[in-house]
């Protein structure tokens, strides 16, 4: 039988459809990914991890997920964000140091570039080869030229700041002088220099990130990364909010609410119920030592931290709905978490913030949280932030590096429990992500080799097909600043540096944290060859990962500036880098 050209014609038509569709359909069958960091936030800080603050619409996500209790990361921020987003080593990926705490050894070396170098690829690169659309909005701190900003590395839509810390509100104030020049919003690349008079961070992020999903095209998969600057200082938060917990609640003071997160962290399974408080530390004095108008003070910085982490949880609330309502939340992973642990430094403490600088914001009482405020609440709200742990950011104890970490969807076989997981590392992130969406990361690109993942995927331990990530032979290894750590099995070797360390040159510390989680009963001398050992496998690590040992001084351009925020105007360096083009 002879078909005529318009049978023909026909057929034709009807199996390019049925490609089509067959390709439509598994590009669908390619789960959705969000990923939400909050800024600074302890182990504790949610209510589902034994914290006083409701964060229902977070916890929510662990009723069809698992809550991870061993997830680890770095102490720091920018270092963190490089391997969350690549799943490579800080010191491979080009934030070795903190821009602002670099010692002039280290700057512009391999691995402290200050921002992801061309050594690396992120997952939004390697997620837009397999037909993800994506999205950033919040807190980049990964570099601030057009080439380094999320536009430059892989994402479709982004609204972000480049630094590390800033005004929640319209007004754009920077977190210190070294801030000011190098830092700013971005918008695909773009600097924005005004925002909307009625801006606040959380707020607009979320915006962000659901007019992006609204834009995009139905029935295609995307990545979202919503990167919260909150609760990050300056504590700032809506009057409404500060309300509900500036009640007398904070009154009992950091001593109090720590030991009471230490209960309930008990009473979850957390910790096992002979885990000791922690030891005042000396980096800030025992509550009942303050004066009343002390406590008062800081009772109301808590207060308004509290309202800044409820109003991050209303927003992923608002982001859960939509999503529900646009019929894309079962097909929707999540992974959520912090950057570090809580932040315990007073605002006198971040580069350049002399009491010249600090004079020109407006902390009285009744503006405390309001626009104009300049307000961080230290060292033991933060400890009592991180408990059942010991210490916060900038540091190796637990935490500063031990985090929460939710991983929800319906593929997570471990529906709304607490999960050891052999320990996940930050690096484990990304190769997860994309092991999920079926993609084969690239060992080469322009010519340059790649570096291959220091992180593997955990997709098996969360559905339920492997009862760990790691052995108990296998080690985590973390270096900032010269804070120093290894775990492996049960035991941690870690050193601290700067104000912390006893004296000079590396001073390791030993610890079981099955059996001493706060890190209270250094075992250094009853166990001298763990102590090798361990010293041993960060060496190797060290080597390895091209670990730069911090020495003695800063370069000149981070600390010989000065910012006036009335005037607006930055003097220091004349031929400072403005290398991105204005919106």
């Amino acid at each position: 039988m002879t078909l005529s050209k318009s049978a023909i014609a026909t057929i034709a038509a009807l199996s390019f459809t049925a490609v089509v569709t067959k390709a439509n359909a598994e590009v669908q069958q390619k789960p959705n990914v969000v990923l939400i960091v909050t800024d600074d936030m302890g182990y504790s800080d949610l209510s589902c991890y034994g914290g006083e603050i409701p964060t229902p619409n977070i916890c929510s996500l662990a009723e069809n997920g698992v809550k991870v209790t061993d997830y680890y990361t770095n102490p720091m921020s920018a270092p963190t964000r490089s391997m969350l987003l690549t799943g490579v080593d800080n010191h491979k990926a080009g934030l070795g140091n903190m821009p602002p705490l670099m010692g002039g050894n280290q700057v512009g070396r391999p691995g402290y570039e200050g921002s992801l170098n061309n050594r690396v690829v992120t997952v939004a690169e390697m997620l837009k080869t397999a037909g993800y659309h994506t999205y950033m909005a919040g807190k980049w701190h990964l570099g601030h030229t057009y080439q380094s900003s999320p536009k430059g590395r892989g994402f479709d839509k982004s609204f972000a700041y480049s630094g590390g810390g800033v005004s929640h509100w319209a007004d754009a104030l920077p977190l210190n002088p070294f801030e000011a020049p190098f830092f700013y919003y971005l918008e695909d690349g773009l600097r924005v220099d005004k925002l909307p008079a009625d801006f606040y961070s959380s707020d607009y992020y979320t915006d962000k990130i659901i007019s992006y999903l609204d834009s995009q095209p139905a029935d295609e998969p995307f990545f979202a990364y919503l990167a919260f600057t909150a609760p990050h200082d300056p504590l700032h938060a809506h009057q409404q909010w500060i309300d509900k917990f500036d009640d007398g609640r904070y009154a009992v003071g950091y001593d109090v609410i720590r030991q009471q997160r230490l209960a309930n962290a008990k009473a979850l399974g957390l910790v096992s119920e002979d885990t000791q408080d922690v030891v005042n530390n000396k980096d800030y004095k025992p509550w009942n030592t303050l004066s009343a108008e002390e406590k008062k003070v800081s009772a109301k910085k808590m207060a308004i931290y509290a309202a800044m982490v409820a109003e991050v949880d209303a927003n992923v609330g608002k982001l859960i709905d939509h999503l529900k309502e646009t019929g894309e939340f079962d097909n929707t992973l999540f992974i959520y978490t912090h950057d570090n642990g809580t932040n315990p430094k007073p605002t006198s403490n971040y580069t350049g913030n002399s009491e010249k600088f600090l004079a020109q914001f407006d902390n009285s009482f009744d503006n405390m949280g309001q626009p104009g405020s300049y307000l961080s609440y230290e060292a033991g709200w933060a400890e009592a932030g991180t408990s059942p742990f010991a210490y916060y950011k900038t540091t190796t104890g637990q935490g500063g590096v031990r985090v929460p970490l939710i991983v929800s969807g319906n593929p997570i076989a471990r529906k709304n429990s607490f999960a050891s997981s052999g320990k996940i590392h930050v690096t484990d992130v990304t190769p997860t992500i994309i092991d999920w969406a079926g993609v084969e990361k690239p060992t080469h690109r322009n010519g340059v080799d790649l570096y291959d993942f220091d992180g593997h995927s955990f997709r098996a331990f969360i559905e339920g097909k492997s009862d760990h990530t790691r052995t108990p032979n296998d080690a985590i290894f973390f270096e900032l600043n010269n804070y120093k750590m290894v775990i492996q099995g049960d035991y941690k070797l870690r050193a601290f540096a700067g104000a912390h360390a006893k004296t000079v040159g590396t001073q390791w510390m030993l610890f079981n944290i099955v059996e001493d989680p706060s890190e209270q009963h250094d075992l250094a001398s009853t166990y001298p060859d763990k102590v090798e050992k361990l010293a041993a496998l960060y060496d190797n690590y060290a080597k390895n990962a091209g670990v730069i040992e911090k020495e003695p001084g800063y370069p000149t351009m981070y600390h010989r500036q000065t910012w006036s925020i009335r005037d607006g105007v930055f003097s220091g360096n004349p031929d400072a880098p403005h290398q991105t083009p204005h919106k």
